[in-house]
């Protein structure tokens, strides 16, 4: 992070501020939006403005597969947590890398509201080279593209069954075709499974906006959180009292984040009157 310094105070950059700026709104935003909308209210907001989200509501396929250790894994394992699925090729390196970016993006505005504990990323390799191969595959994958393992798992076909991962992305209306020269064709999708393992929505391709992924899951967490409690009315909603603790967070959040901008132009203001004097001050050289 780079500063300004000006008579032994240091000043942070706007670069250092826009940072701070952004981590503010991301856990502000979904405050906002859950105080007064249910999940259903939300999906049919970023509906309006996201024309790669396609909504649904089935029962996900459900899948036994093994992840980079040979530990089998099931989708019944994560119910509970909202599930962010998605299918690639781990040896690609045109759609599938930017892919994973797009969610590492998501996976990190999760964590910024706090909801990493409740959320689970899975990504299956349709690789249908041996196990022990596409096990260190993606392994290198993760490490590479900034997915962080303590809520994200890679699965894969076990040794004699490597065809698994296409199989189930066939089940998922995904179809991934070998080609000629040793890659895969294939759509990019991210499926979206709530906490009571039904498929709500699938993203489709590459050029979706990774905010409204993170406000969608937020919203069906906030309704499975309350779903079970007392002070959960009738329309969906939560109590009074709840939605005005959400809402205080969230007044408290825009407060900090106007008080920042605040003291940066104030900061600002004040070193270009000090440079703007000692210039003005200064003597020529004879």
């Amino acid at each position: 992070m780079k500063n300004e310094i000006a008579s032994g105070i240091i000043y942070p950059t706007m670069g250092a501020w826009t940072h701070l700026v952004l981590a503010l709104v991301v856990i502000a935003c979904p405050a906002v939006v859950l105080a007064h909308n249910s999940a259903k209210d939300v999906e049919t907001q970023i509906d309006t403005r996201e024309r790669f989200m396609e909504l649904t509501d089935r029962v996900a396929p459900v899948f036994v597969l093994q992840d980079t250790e040979a530990h089998p894994v099931r989708l019944d394992d994560f119910r509970g947590k909202m599930v962010i699925l998605n299918f690639l090729y781990s040896r690609c390196e045109e759609d599938c890398p930017l892919h994973s970016l797009k969610l590492a993006e998501v996976q990190q505005q999760l964590a910024l509201a706090s909801l990493s504990d409740r959320v689970q990323f899975i990504t299956i390799a349709t690789d249908t080279e041996d196990a022990a191969s596409t096990a260190e595959s993606m392994r290198a994958h993760g490490q590479r593209y900034g997915l962080n393992p303590a809520n994200w798992v890679f699965l894969q076909g076990g040794k004699g069954l490597e065809d698994s991962g296409m199989r189930f992305a066939a089940a998922y209306g995904l179809k991934f075709v070998p080609t000629d020269d040793g890659e895969q064709m294939h759509e990019v999708v991210t499926f979206l499974i709530d906490t009571k393992g039904k498929l709500r929505a699938r993203y489709h391709g590459l050029n979706f906006n990774p905010v409204n992924l993170t406000l969608h899951a937020a919203a069906l967490i906030h309704d499975a959180h309350y779903a079970g409690k007392e002070n959960f009315s009738k329309a969906g909603l939560p109590s009074a009292g709840d939605r005005s603790m959400v809402v205080f967070v969230t007044l408290l959040s825009l407060g900090v984040l106007i008080c920042m901008v605040l003291i940066y132009f104030w900061r600002r203001d004040r070193l270009a009157l000090r440079l703007f004097g000692l210039k003005k001050n200064r003597k020529p050289i004879q």
